[in-house]
């Protein structure tokens, strides 16, 4: 009787003391899953957390969980930042799933582990040893040796590593080829079917997405712009332009129109050289021109000069003169 009593007791005792074990693993994952593992630093837009049991809009200074999935849209972005000083910025349309974090103040301490799907993501390492942080991506493995670093996925399959500090980050395949990264600047790619790029410089696309992102996070604490305002109409005056502007000038009147006169006709030539008592040359004015003004001198010509007129009719005259003497010949 009383050794069935002690082993009732002793399997009572055993069965007490594995659940308060169990409970005591648990405790960490159910007060991290509780109080949350880090906080949203900053939010631009619309960023969204994800669990079991809701998805939820991110504000500033949010809490994030365990095993939460944070995933931000178009022109969006977000940066974490959890208990052991570790930053991750996640850029427009990422995709996060945040599946492990236990902090221990013991550098040597703590796990952290995350996995990006898509999208472009920047990961600054806290104070946790770099063993300790394990990030898995579609087709490969970023092993954290250094500070900084910059990841971006395409939608074709292919994972860009970029670092941008001097401390090294390993990148392995799931075929166990890895290609380490020492140089602040250094890339490697890993494409869907396995194979990944030699370091070398970042590509233009994963640049691209990493300059999207600083900007849209560069926006984030800034009001939103204000909306545009109706056309203005056109100004008036104030009093004191109104009183200090001076009259405009008188416009200048058109200039009067300019007649085109016409040249004397012959006859009035004539007309007005009878007036004066004197004759008209028998050679005519002495210019082939009718409309000459300045008639040939009474009497005679320059010397060497030749004339030819019309008077009353057709008719061609020579005439040579030296002095008063004067010779000339005319039909008429």
């Amino acid at each position: 009787m009383g050794g069935r009593i002690l082993k009732f007791w002793m399997k009572y005792i055993c069965a007490i003391a594995l659940a308060a074990m169990v409970a005591g693993l648990a405790m960490p994952a159910m007060a991290a899953q509780q109080s949350g593992i880090g906080i949203t630093s900053l939010v631009v837009k619309d960023v969204e957390g994800k669990t079991d049991e809701e998805i939820r809009r991110l504000a500033l200074q949010d809490s994030v969980y365990q095993n939460e999935i944070v995933q931000t849209g178009l022109e969006s972005a977000s940066e974490l930042r959890f208990a052991d000083d570790t930053r991750i910025s996640v850029g427009p349309n990422s995709t996060i799933v945040l599946d492990e974090f236990v902090y221990d103040p013991d550098p040597g301490e703590g796990t952290f582990a995350l996995t990006v799907t898509e999208g472009v993501f920047r990961f600054f390492s806290g104070n946790m040893a770099s063993s300790n942080y394990k990030i898995e991506a579609p087709n490969v493995t970023v092993g954290v040796r250094g500070t900084v670093l910059v990841m971006v996925s395409r939608g074709d399959g292919a994972f860009a590593v970029i670092m941008e500090s001097d401390d090294g980050v390993e990148v392995t395949n799931h075929a166990g080829e890895m290609v380490l990264l020492k140089t602040a600047g250094t890339a490697t790619v890993a494409f869907a079917d396995g194979t990944m790029t030699p370091p070398g410089d970042p590509p233009a696309w994963a640049m691209w997405r990493i300059h999207d992102m600083d900007d849209v996070l560069a926006t984030a604490g800034l009001p939103a712009p204000p909306p545009p305002a109706d056309p203005p109409g056109p100004a008036e005056p104030s009093a004191v332009e109104t009183a200090a502007a001076p009259p405009p000038p008188p416009a200048a009147p058109p200039p009067e129109p300019v007649e085109d006169v016409a040249p004397p006709k012959r006859g009035l030539l004539r007309a007005a050289y009878a007036q004066g008592g004197e004759t008209v040359p028998a050679g005519g004015f002495g210019h082939a021109n009718d409309t000459a003004l300045e008639p040939d001198p009474p009497g005679g010509g320059n010397a060497g000069a030749s004339s030819t007129s019309n008077a009353g009719g057709n008719g061609n005259g020579n005439g040579n003169g030296n002095g008063n003497n004067g010779n000339g010949n005319g039909n008429s």
